[in-house]
């Protein structure tokens, strides 16, 4: 049955593909294909054979007696979220005039005026590196900091950093789009890329980095093939950063290579797991039903998330894969429960599984429509703004990361509207043309 479902499910995840093949790498069905495809399928193909391979510990060890019927539960409602983000993505809309001119930059096009965005949004990335760097007390400081779990107090400072440094990568592929950029040059700036989001700890961003860049590599380019020896070499390299990341931030002067080998082993199996994407829905699917469903009140939470703990106390978690992992553990809580008393991990639920937590299966058809229409506006946005940096951004920003949970709408609200202050600043360093 497993078997049978995984197929179907296949068929339809890679449909895109072999049906309209011809529309551009950059459509957001063919990016949810890959992406669904990552995060889903070697899971899928591994729990076939053994499913204790691969579904956590901790959901084995809770819903034992039913955990493959879960699993068949899982592709069923995850074969049919799909169809309906499909159907969301391509419904017709009309292309007029662009609704997000508020952060569009205006200007030509050249090269001339590309490369002098670039450079703004990239120095200015720079710059805000420097400032949460003599803030931390240094690199040394931060990378502590970062190591121990610890907050650099400074998270405003680096979404706006990492901002500024994704858009410059947009604005450098199209520089190099047009041919005028050295191939050398790019590699150095990438190096510096590489270097300030790996002093943060995390993988994410680099990897979103990547991705970015290659998207819009072939948003401004029909030369881009999709198999060829240099993305190979580079999804090598970002596989092998995956793995071999969490080595380097720890202290290398005892490292053995029993240690390297047991790290890069876990966090392959994690890379086969989905970043546990598939166990956090098994465990929302046995730990929901019609008796005990959120009805929407997790989004009461998000009114709260501008109010800092510090004055607010009782404050919920904007982030409600902290609900999701309490219960798995079994700590019965419910929106809104006062962060303070919940154990410090999440499992993102990403938006099959917080709209059936809220609105059981009727929210994972609602919920997965509405994510196609965004992603639907945001393409025709796209096209509307003839390519447009800050669009380019919030449109693979939206599509590879995006879903219905109030941690990615409060992470979606603060990028435009500093999207919107980036707009206002350039104006008053960058020439008029």
């Amino acid at each position: 049955m497993i078997l049978l479902l995984l197929i179907l499910y296949l068929v339809v995840l890679l449909s895109p593909f072999w049906i309209r093949n011809k529309l551009p790498i950059f459509h957001p069905a063919k990016i949810i294909s890959v992406i669904y495809f990552i995060y889903s399928v070697p899971f899928l193909a591994i729990a076939v054979i053994d499913h204790n391979l691969v579904v956590n510990d901790l959901v084995v060890l809770k819903y034992s007696d039913n955990i493959n019927d879960l699993i068949v539960k899982y592709i069923l409602y995850q074969l049919i979220g799909i169809i309906f983000l499909f159907i969301g993505v391509f419904i017709p809309m009309k292309k007029k005039k662009s609704k997000m001119r508020f952060i569009i930059l205006k200007g030509k096009e050249t090269y001339k005026a590309t490369f002098r965005k670039f450079l703004f949004f990239i120095v200015l990335g720079y710059i805000t590196f420097l400032y949460v760097v003599i803030n931390s007390n240094g690199i040394t400081g931060l990378i502590l900091m970062m190591e121990s779990g610890g907050s650099i107090g400074l998270t405003q400072f680096v979404i706006f950093q990492n901002i500024c440094l994704f858009i410059s990568a947009i604005y450098l592929m199209k520089s190099f789009s047009l041919g005028k950029v050295n191939k050398v040059v790019v590699l150095c700036i990438y190096v510096s890329y590489f270097i300030i989001f790996s002093l943060y700890g995390g993988r994410s961003n680099f990897v979103l980095l990547i991705l970015i860049s290659f998207y819009s590599s072939t948003i401004f380019s029909n030369k881009i093939k999709l198999i060829n020896i240099r993305n190979l070499i580079v999804v090598f390299m970002v596989l092998f950063y995956i793995v071999i990341a969490p080595v380097l931030r720890r202290d290398t002067s005892n490292l053995t290579a029993d240690y390297v080998l047991k790290v890069a082993e876990k966090n392959l199996l994690t890379l086969a797991k989905g970043n546990e994407y598939v166990s956090i829905q098994l465990t929302i699917l046995g730990g929901f039903n019609s008796s005990n469903i959120w009805c929407g009140t997790s989004y009461k939470d998000l009114l709260y998330s501008i109010i800092p703990s510090s004055i607010y106390k009782d404050k919920p978690p904007v982030d409600e894969g902290m609900y999701i992992y309490n219960n798995l553990i079994g700590n019965n809580y419910s929106p809104s429960t006062p962060m303070r008393i919940m154990e410090a991990n999440s499992w993102p639920p990403g938006t099959m599984g917080i709209m059936f937590s809220n609105f059981h299966f009727l929210g994972i058809l609602f919920g997965y429509l509405i994510l196609g229409l965004v992603y639907n506006f945001l393409y025709r946005e796209l096209w509307c703004t003839k390519f447009n940096a800050p669009i380019v951004f919030v449109y693979l920003f939206t599509v590879i990361k995006f879903e219905l949970t109030n941690f990615y709408i409060f992470n979606l609200i603060m990028i435009l509207f500093i999207l919107m202050l980036l707009r206002t600043v350039s104006r008053f360093f960058m020439p008029k043309e």
